[in-house]
């Protein structure tokens, strides 16, 4: 039976990785498996921006997929950015395998503010059902009421929910029925 497979990229807090474990089983209905951490590939740092691009980031994230990968998506501490944005929260393969998440601007640290672990958690949780569900083939969502919804700042992220609108539920139940 495939699964989806949690992929830390660098030194990633285990339980953060736990949480988004049970979020992925409970919304997404998988089987998770967290994988050996990687190291972020540094082929991937932009010296100019001083920050990572994701892209390729997500590329050695699909190299880590075997024969048992459903979905992977990668957890990453860095900065991450595509070359038409500042920076991103996350990266996924539109319909495809691989997804990546960065915990960079969802901490409160990036921001000069005292850490909030359970903050940070919950954040994390609705980026990484956010790329998994374009993973599965889901777009953005107009509803802010939507974890679908787009999200260019950390007010956004905080103001969307971690559930998918009755529009998006039912195209994710389809799409994971196509995946068995």
């Amino acid at each position: 039976m495939k699964c989806i497979c949690i992929l830390p990229i660098g030194d990633i807090d285990g339980n953060l990785l736990l949480g988004i474990s049970g979020i992925i089983q409970n919304v997404f209905g998988r089987r998770t498996k967290i994988l050996v951490g990687i190291e972020k590939p540094e082929s991937a740092y932009d010296q100019t921006r001083g920050q990572y691009l994701s892209t390729a980031i997500l590329k050695s994230t699909l190299e880590n997929a075997d024969d048992s990968t459903e979905k992977i998506i990668g957890v990453t501490e860095t900065d991450i950015f595509v070359p038409v944005l500042k920076f991103v929260f996350g990266q996924a393969q539109f319909s495809g395998t691989a997804a990546l998440v960065s915990l960079c601007r969802l901490s409160q640290k990036f921001y000069d503010l005292p850490e909030n672990r359970n903050l940070l958690a919950l954040r994390l949780k609705k980026e990484v059902v956010h790329e998994l569900g374009h993973a599965y083939g889901l777009v953005h969502c107009g509803s802010p009421q939507c974890v679908m919804h787009y999200a260019n700042s950390l007010k956004e992220v905080d103001a969307r929910p971690l559930e998918f609108c009755d529009t998006c539920f039912k195209l994710l139940r389809n799409n994971l029925a196509a995946e068995e």
